[in-house]
């Protein structure tokens, strides 16, 4: 960006593309946690009606159980 200033250049759309792209890293990866979050609840949940129901597991049903929460 200095290099662009230097020869005079505006850097004002190089610098723009750089912010869109973080924008869009950022927004890729909130999308991810959003998803991994979704999980996490559902496999809380699951095990919360398992242990309601009465069921035992030996360990952790959500461990058992292999839920996906990657």
């Amino acid at each position: 960006i200095l290099d662009l200033q230097r020869h005079g250049a505006t850097p004002c759309e190089t610098v723009t593309r750089l912010l869109d792209a973080h924008i869009a890293d950022i927004d890729s990866k909130l999308a991810d946690l959003r998803t991994l979050r979704r999980s996490l609840v559902h496999a809380r949940r699951a095990a919360h009606e398992s242990r309601r129901r009465g069921e035992n597991a030996v360990v952790c049903r959500i461990i058992e159980h292999g839920h996906d929460t990657a």
